[in-house]
C-alpha cells in the first residue's frame, strides 16, 4: 500500500506570483504536487506553469512534454522541447464566479533518479459555474537533466498576474506505489 507524507504545504495569505517549496527530500520514491489556484487575470482562465529545481534555465533541465487542452467545444495537441518549466496549464481567473479555483496534480516517479530522466504527468480543471465554458489540460512529459534530484518546485502564474489569496499547493513524498 501506498505511503503519502506531506513534504510542504503552503495556503496563500495575500496575493502572490508563485510559491516555491525548497529542501525536498529525495528520500521518498515519487513526488505528487497537489494544488488549488485562481489567479488575478481578468479573463475567467489564466495560465499557470511549473519549474523545478530553483531554475529557468533549459539547457539545466530540459523538459520535452505534450499538452492536450479541452475546452467545451474543442481539443488541441501541442509539443514543447527543450523548455525549462512545464508552460500553459490552465487556471481560473479572476472573472470566473467568485470563490471557484481550479485543481490540479502532477505525478513524478522516480523523482530522486539520477541516472536517467523522469516522467511527468499532469492534469488540471477549471470549472465556472457562471458559464457553460470549462477547461482541463493534461501534460506527459520527459525531465531530461540526469545529474540531480528534484529538491525544489515552483508554481508560477504565467498569466502577467497573481495568484490570490487561498491558492495554496502541497507536496507529497510517496512510497510503496508501482
Amino acid at each position: 500500500m501506498a505511503a503519502f507524507t506531506v513534504l510542504a504545504h503552503t495556503e496563500m495569505s495575500s496575493n502572490g506570483a508563485n510559491i516555491t517549496h525548497t529542501g525536498l527530500s529525495s528520500s521518498y520514491d515519487h513526488l505528487l504536487l497537489r494544488w488549488s489556484i485562481r489567479d488575478a487575470t481578468n479573463n475567467y482562465y489564466g495560465d499557470a506553469g511549473i519549474y523545478f529545481n530553483s531554475t529557468a534555465n533549459g539547457s539545466t533541465y530540459p523538459l520535452s512534454y505534450r499538452t492536450l487542452h479541452l475546452t467545451a467545444s474543442s481539443l488541441t495537441s501541442t509539443n514543447q522541447s527543450g523548455g525549462y518549466a512545464l508552460f500553459g496549464f490552465k487556471n481560473v481567473g479572476n472573472t470566473a464566479t467568485s470563490g471557484v479555483y481550479s485543481n490540479g496534480s502532477c505525478w513524478i516517479p522516480q523523482y530522486s533518479t539520477t541516472g536517467n530522466g523522469r516522467p511527468i504527468i499532469l492534469h488540471s480543471a477549471c470549472s465556472n459555474a457562471a458559464s457553460s465554458s470549462m477547461q482541463s489540460t493534461v501534460m506527459a512529459g520527459y525531465l531530461g537533466n540526469t545529474a540531480n534530484a528534484i529538491s525544489a518546485v515552483t508554481l508560477f502564474n504565467q498569466s502577467g498576474s497573481q495568484f490570490l489569496s487561498g491558492s495554496w499547493l502541497t507536496v507529497y513524498g510517496v512510497n510503496g506505489a508501482t
